[in-house]
């Protein structure tokens, strides 16, 4: 059951801030991750403060060297606008797998980084474009890269009063291309058991001349595979797909679960690494090389 609490609707950014600063207050967007916890009694705030009406918080905005998506931006919109884009295709993948369609309508990104869940489908995408995120409290913004934002599982580095205004995405360099591979009990409706971002740059000759590879659900927080630039310039071959996949493995420390145990989680981490890069390199019109 819920427990009584007030509700705002602010119009902007400095009401919103104010009211997190004076009592118990949750933020909400879309509030599909909130008013649930409040339901099973995880969550019982004094107050709840919703931006979604904060028009300086909605959309996307491409800028010459950035991409900004706003706090209210919804999984919907982030899927309309990264649709034909292969470089953000890996955004458009991943919001594409969260919850239903009712979901994705409401439910926003930055609420997805927010719950800081290991699972959560965003954090691994996201970290691809080298991101950023602006935050704000009645005490002023500042800005902090997404590697850092996460601390832990359901902990991020917002301090007290403090929200999200958007992510700052850098504009990867020209000729790449992003995918996201998710893998669950479900082919739909469901958190990942282990989730794999990539995004990889070709030449001509099909060498790599750039390559980052993202992981979720597999450690306390969203982590990048450390190591992956010593690649670039190497042919996109299935040597270099089973050498990606190790190091992804390697690095990767997930747990046993009900849901799967660590090594199954380790192995298919594997797996769908060089699922989402042989998509990269189908989305650059090339084919993985055979070697010899």
């Amino acid at each position: 059951m819920i427990e009584p609490f007030v509700y705002y609707t602010p119009a902007a950014v400095a009401e919103a801030v104010q009211l997190l600063g004076q009592r118990s207050a949750k933020l909400i967007a879309g509030g599909t991750d909130v008013l649930v916890q409040m339901q099973e009694g995880l969550l019982s705030p004094e107050a709840l403060v919703d931006i979604s009406g904060i028009d300086a918080l909605k959309g996307i905005r491409e800028e010459t060297e950035h991409v900004v998506i706003g706090a209210a931006a919804t999984h919907h919109e982030v899927m309309e606008w990264a649709h034909n884009l292969p470089q953000y295709a890996a955004l458009a993948e991943a919001s594409g797998s969260v919850g239903t369609p009712q979901v994705r309508n409401i439910a926003t990104v930055a609420g997805n980084l927010c719950n800081a869940v290991p699972s959560a489908d965003l954090g691994a995408p996201v970290l691809l474009y080298n991101s950023s995120l602006t935050l704000a409290s009645a005490n002023g913004s500042r800005q902090l890269p997404a590697i850092e934002f996460f601390t832990g599982p359901k902990k991020t580095a917002l301090l007290p009063g403090e929200m999200v205004l958007s992510i700052r995405l850098t504009a990867p360099p020209v000729g790449c291309a992003s995918a996201y591979c998710k893998h669950g009990p479900r082919k739909a409706s469901d958190l990942a058991m282990v989730g794999v971002a990539a995004m990889v740059g070709l030449d001509d000759n099909s060498a790599v001349t750039s390559l980052v590879i993202g992981l979720n659900a597999v450690a306390p927080t969203p982590i990048l595979v450390q190591g992956c630039e010593q690649l670039v310039g190497q042919v996109m071959s299935l040597s270099l797909l089973d050498r990606c996949a190790r190091m992804a493995a390697q690095q990767c420390r997930p747990i046993t679960d009900y849901r799967a145990g660590a090594e199954y989680r380790r192995d298919m981490v594997g797996v769908l690494t060089k699922r989402a890069l042989e998509r990269c390199a189908a989305k650059l019109g090339k084919e993985v090389r055979e070697d010899g």
